[in-house]
């Protein structure tokens, strides 16, 4: 990728140190979005007693050719609080036998509660790059039975009317469910910002930073998660990332440098997940480093 004109980011890259790091989604998203187990918050945020035995459930669309599966899930599916309500009860119909009851906790994150304690690993829906094959399949002692329910829930869920009227609307299919184990998370932060479905205790993720700080008391740590970052139709298209980097260049990156210039903030991190992603540690140097080369954004690594 070509490098991309962002003169406020690029001088805080110039005065910071990257410490360059390869970090999986589901641990990225661990690492700041909620600490402890992931299913106890949801049963205390449903006010389910601790002793009821849960899994997460993670709705998802998927289209299948020669040697993959292609799957979307998240916020890109669009599914509305009332949607998420109307497949629950569809699936809370079907496994009534089994004592199986599926709770949106989130339009795009739902809890199951099971009669007994379900025991199965699986990767993480956040890792799986928008596919599946056959090394993303539960293991574990009841793989088996949610391998059958999931072909169960794609036969019943194939062609429904919620569906049909999905299609028409142009929104994805939700053809297909994750079974997805609890998460430990391990975030430290007392003050999160995001509009990330998946964290515990965050407030809305403000607009820009300017109204943002007018709002702020001098607190020691703050975490902004940006999770439009990680969302497939910005990774995969180059105008609409483009454009969402320049909106942080006047929104975030511009102020936050000003900020660092008149010792309003003292020190900043800009951190980043996957492949190419790095711990950018950034504060306003005493001397300014012109002997390093600044070398633009190429859209990629920090």
């Amino acid at each position: 990728m070509s490098a991309i004109n962002l003169p406020a980011l690029d001088k805080l890259r110039l005065w910071g140190r990257i410490q360059p790091q390869t970090t999986k989604r589901s641990k990225f998203y661990r690492q700041y979005l909620w600490h402890g187990s992931w299913l106890k918050l949801a049963k205390n945020q449903l006010g389910l007693k601790e002793n009821h035995h849960c899994i997460i459930v993670v709705p998802i669309s998927q289209s299948a050719n020669l040697h993959e599966i292609h799957c979307i899930s998240g916020k890109t599916l669009a599914l509305s609080p009332a949607e998420a309500e109307n497949f629950c009860q569809i699936l809370n119909h079907w496994f009534k036998n089994e004592g199986w009851r599926f709770h949106a906790l989130q339009p795009d994150i739902w809890l199951l509660t099971t009669p007994e304690k379900l025991q199965f690993s699986a990767p993480s829906v956040l890792d799986l790059n928008d596919s599946m094959d056959s090394t993303t399949k539960p293991t574990g002692r009841d793989a088996q039975l949610l391998l059958k329910y999931q072909t169960e829930i794609q036969m019943l869920l194939h062609q429904h009317p919620l569906n049909q009227e999905r299609c028409l609307q142009g929104t994805a299919p939700i053809n297909a469910i994750w079974f997805e184990p609890d998460r430990i998370g391990s975030a430290t932060s007392n003050s999160l910002y995001t509009n990330c479905t998946w964290a515990h205790g965050a407030q809305q993720f403000p607009t820009d930073y300017n109204s943002f700080s007018a709002q702020l008391s001098n607190q020691c740590s703050i975490v902004l998660f940006a999770e439009e970052f990680c969302h497939p139709d910005i990774q995969n298209d180059r105008t609409a990332y483009e454009h969402l980097l320049q909106q942080w260049e006047q929104k975030w990156w511009k102020p936050l440098l000003t900020a660092l210039q008149n010792r309003k903030i003292q020190h900043l991190e800009i951190n980043t997940d996957g492949p190419h992603g790095g711990l950018l540690h950034v504060c306003k140097p005493c001397i300014p480093p012109f002997w390093r080369k600044n070398r633009p954004f190429n859209g990629l690594m920090l």
